[in-house]
């Protein structure tokens, strides 16, 4: 997540996240043993059955093409909305552009990364 001003400003430094995000998305995907590895490292786990957790649940809920939805934002809107009752009745299409990750993927870059 970043300020739309941000982003506008900084459109190639934007890109470039998204691609190495992208590229570690990969990893996570086709090596376990470095990404156990993160986690062990990172999460400060060192039992092999809280590693396998926490690797499935990163399998079963990261995206391979970073894509927003709708509904995934509206969730976070549901989860704030106690703590601020605009989040009531916000729109999620007003926090999200997926301007740069269509560029890329138009570019053909995930298809390249996922052949």
């Amino acid at each position: 997540m970043a300020r739309r001003s941000f982003i506008n400003a900084n459109g190639d430094l934007t890109r470039r996240f998204l691609k190495a995000y992208s590229e570690g998305v990969y990893r996570l995907f086709t090596d376990r043993e470095l990404t156990g590895r993160a986690i062990a490292r990172y999460g400060r786990a060192s039992d092999a059955k809280t590693i396998n957790a926490v690797y499935q649940y990163a399998l079963d809920y990261v995206d391979k093409i970073p894509y927003n939805t709708r509904e995934g934002v509206q969730e976070v809107l549901n989860q704030i909305a106690p703590r601020n009752p605009k989040a009531k009745t916000a729109k999620p299409e007003e926090f999200y552009d997926d301007q740069f990750v269509k560029e890329l993927d138009n570019q053909g870059f995930y298809k390249q990364l996922w052949k």
